[in-house]
């Protein structure tokens, strides 16, 4: 019924401008309606885009938190390797010096009478 009288004041068929407010008013309703909710699904969006990011942030958060324990054991692990390299240096250089010493010892064995030493 109301199309059909928008219809008729459209065609000049009936001029009362009772119907003309009423339908412009209906037409502005709808206009602030659909904009409120534009608002509304607007506003939602955006709480979930806040959320998504505050979720964002604490993973990023934990994230760097873990990075920091991963350099951490990373630097442990560094100078664990530089004192185990010193110690195996240390090692290589006591092994030669014994293998020094051993060398001098099994040439005075082999030979007693070449050098000052006398074993007799």
């Amino acid at each position: 019924m109301l199309f059909k009288n928008l219809l008729r004041v459209i065609n000049g068929q009936k001029n009362n401008i009772f119907y003309i407010v009423f339908i412009l008013l209906i037409f502005v309703a709808g206009l602030f309606a659909g904009r409120q909710f534009s608002t509304y699904k607007s506003n939602g969006i955006l709480q979930a885009a806040r959320q998504e990011l505050e979720l964002a942030r604490n993973e990023n958060q934990q994230l760097t938190d873990q990075l920091s324990k991963v350099r951490e054991i990373i630097t442990r692990g560094r100078a664990e390797t530089d004192e185990a390299e010193t110690i195996i240096r240390d090692s290589r250089a006591i092994l030669q010096d014994l293998i020094t010493t051993i060398q001098e010892i099994s040439n005075i064995l082999e030979n007693p009478d070449g050098g000052n030493c006398n074993l007799n």
